[in-house]
């Protein structure tokens, strides 16, 4: 009985230990996956960024030019 007893303890802890380090180890994953979408995302972030600010000032700036001169031409 007390042999059955610690059998039966044993073979609990070793299936707690095992619950645990699962779940530690999906946690693990979790976060690497996590930190992987948001470096994926700030990726894409920074390039639509650079494309959009590359593009648009100089658009801007040749229109307000062209928009100036329209006026003055006009006078």
């Amino acid at each position: 009985m007390e042999n059955d007893k610690k059998v039966y303890l044993r073979q609990s802890r070793k299936r707690c230990l095992q619950a645990f380090r699962n779940d530690r180890n999906a946690e693990r994953e979790m976060a690497e996956h996590r930190q992987l979408s948001t470096k994926n995302q700030n990726a894409t972030n920074v390039d639509s960024s650079v494309e959009s600010a590359s593009d648009n000032p100089i658009d801007s700036i040749q229109n307000s030019v062209i928009s100036s001169q329209s006026i003055e031409a006009s006078k």
